[in-house]
């Protein structure tokens, strides 16, 4: 699915359950095929994406803005995700990469996700964190661009959802 129809989906799908959708551009196409993930106690999650970018989840709203959040039916789960430096051995600022639609990383109960306000900073070193396997070492790179943000934290207790998950059938 397009970026633009899946803010479109997104934005519709949020709206119908209630989460704020201001940061998703208004939907200029109809919702079709997407299921709402929704909680044990029934209240609706968001849209959910199976296999999005390699693990499945659900479009949320944090921030007043719209996050991939890795989620199947048993709730949230850790997820991969990548610290990037402006220095060479992994110290300062951690910054995230800021794509269209970001994809949360989880590790211990907590979401690290990318602020909104973008930078385009010399990348110089990495690491990763991967779960079963911890934050890998540092290592180098050279990146000559791209769309970065600081690293924001959020405990996923904190959204209010209740596992085991399920999915609710796509809206009409």
């Amino acid at each position: 699915m397009p970026i633009g129809s899946l803010r479109s989906a997104a934005a519709a799908a949020l709206c119908l359950c209630g989460l704020a959708a201001s940061a998703v551009a208004a939907p200029d196409a109809p919702l079709s095929g997407l299921p709402i993930l929704v909680d044990a106690a029934g209240k609706a999650i968001g849209p959910y994406l199976p296999n999005n970018a390699g693990t499945n989840s659900a479009l949320i709203s944090v921030d007043k803005r719209i996050l991939a959040v890795p989620a199947n039916n048993l709730g949230f789960f850790e997820a991969r995700y990548i610290l990037y430096y402006k220095t060479k051995n992994c110290s300062g600022e951690a910054l995230m990469s800021a794509n269209t639609l970001p994809l949360a990383g989880m590790q211990k109960g907590v979401l690290y996700y990318p602020a909104e306000e973008r930078v385009e900073p010399k990348i110089k070193s990495r690491n990763e964190f991967v779960p079963n396997m911890g934050m890998s070492p540092c290592g180098l790179i050279q990146t000559t661009g791209g769309s970065f943000a600081k690293v924001k934290t959020l405990k996923v207790d904190e959204l209010g959802f209740k596992a085991p998950f399920s999915l609710k059938t796509t809206l009409p």
